[in-house]
């Protein structure tokens, strides 16, 4: 693209992705870094987010290692984004090992954050860990459980029958000021239908 900045290939790099056309955006960020500019951290973010959101993860981890090669450290919002595609993608020791690393390179972990590993265990066929690193975030203090979390784990302890666990879960959840929402309600009815029959 002849006279094209770099925001110009970054916007044009978003619209791909936002389309689906992710094997485009990528083709459009090789001609960038041959065309002189240099890709910056927002190219990087919408690059990796469409690769994520497209469950392209090879390609999504490819750029994730080209940015930090390049000097740029992702933040917390791009961690959750590629954490969430490997644990959809069932790389879990990726999704571990990459939870390890943002840590140790000092990216703070949102609530978010954990809402995302915990569903990738559960997900994954790690409901222990899932309900173990649960019970630890609730010890914790800070925010790092919301009504989301709560959400996921009570909705796991129903796939695995524990009814009455979800019910008390449901009970805390309410004692903490968290709002049960329709879905989390919805989790419960059909295990308490089959108990009253």
């Amino acid at each position: 693209m002849e006279n094209a900045d770099i925001c110009t290939y970054n916007s044009l790099i978003h619209v791909l992705c936002l389309s689906g056309r992710v094997r485009d955006a990528l083709a459009v960020w090789e001609e960038l870094k041959v065309s002189g500019h240099e890709p910056d951290n927002v190219t990087y973010r919408v690059l990796i987010q469409g690769c994520c959101k497209s469950c392209r993860m090879g390609d999504a981890m490819r750029v994730f290692g080209e940015m930090e090669y390049d000097g740029f450290v992702g933040d917390t919002v791009l961690y959750n984004s590629v954490l969430d595609g490997l644990f959809k993608a069932r790389r879990v020791g990726e999704g571990c090992e990459l939870f390890e690393k943002m840590v140790k390179e000092g990216v703070r972990a949102s609530c978010w954050t954990y809402n995302v590993l915990i569903d990738g265990l559960f997900r994954n066929g790690r409901g222990e860990a899932g309900f173990t690193l649960f019970c630890d975030l609730k010890k914790k203090k800070g925010h790092f459980v919301d009504g989301v979390t709560f959400s996921i784990v009570v909705l796991q302890l129903c796939r695995e029958g524990k009814v009455d666990g979800a019910v008390k879960l449901v009970e805390e959840m309410e004692a903490r000021g968290f709002s049960v929402d329709l879905v989390t309600i919805s989790s419960l009815n059909p295990p308490l239908r089959t108990m009253n029959h």
